[in-house]
């Protein structure tokens, strides 16, 4: 196996409501809780374990929890990525992206639409996403080339999709469609080899700097064994 397993997606049936603890008679706010979306509360020493992309994630099943009809959002960009548990370089947002294909569809301050085709969404913990190749790809167009070759790399190194996967989304992007150059760089350096976030961000300084591409996971040995 390269690098760590796989850990589980956030698991949110550890949320609670505000309404739920209380019927119980709990009161979050009196401590022991941590708040995670305004009504939506996680026990702080839960919350206190998880990860950066799992706190995220926390943040986007909260949001889908608290809204009106957040078992038909489809989560898209940095928000499926962190439901799928899909490490990031940048700061996680404090935002959650949801597709919508058309125009016209509104916003709040926390739950923002990305415009774009449609997707074939799968069902992650209760809610929806769209597939792990197109996260990559959406991550390209709309993200950072570092954000989205350590996407790819991890995707691919924990085979939630394939290369022709990531090629096959990206034969779906309109030729002149922005971020299009973008997301064919992503799927050419793109690598399952790389076994970590910060060995898919050299990789993407070398490729800036015009260093060759380097071969990962070389072993090298000498007369007497393996260095």
């Amino acid at each position: 196996m390269l690098g760590p397993p796989r850990h589980p997606p956030f698991d949110p049936s550890q949320l609670r409501r505000t309404a739920d603890l209380r019927h119980v008679g709990t009161e979050p706010s009196r401590g022991g809780w941590q708040q995670i979306r305004t009504g939506v509360w996680l026990p702080e020493s839960n919350f206190a374990t998880l990860s950066p992309v799992d706190r995220h994630a926390a943040f986007v099943h909260a949001t889908a929890l608290s809204h009106r009809n957040g078992e038909s959002l489809q989560l898209a960009c940095e928000s499926a990525a962190a439901v799928l548990g899909v490490p990031r370089i940048s700061r996680w947002p404090t935002t959650v992206r949801h597709l919508v294909t058309r125009r016209g569809v509104s916003g709040s301050s926390v739950l923002r639409p990305l415009l774009g085709g449609e997707a074939e969404c799968v069902l992650v913990q209760g809610i929806l996403v769209t597939p792990p190749a197109r996260t990559v790809i959406d991550l390209a167009r709309y993200g950072s080339l570092d954000d989205a070759v350590t996407a790819a790399d991890y995707c691919l190194r924990q085979s939630l999709c394939t290369r022709a996967d990531l090629a096959e989304e990206l034969a779906r992007v309109p030729a002149r469609a922005s971020g299009r150059a973008l997301a064919q760089t992503v799927v050419g350096l793109a690598d399952g080899l790389s076994m970590s976030p910060g060995e898919s961000l050299s990789r993407v300084q070398m490729f800036r700097l015009r260093i060759p591409k380097p071969r990962l996971q070389v072993s090298f040995t000498d007369d007497e064994g393996l260095i």
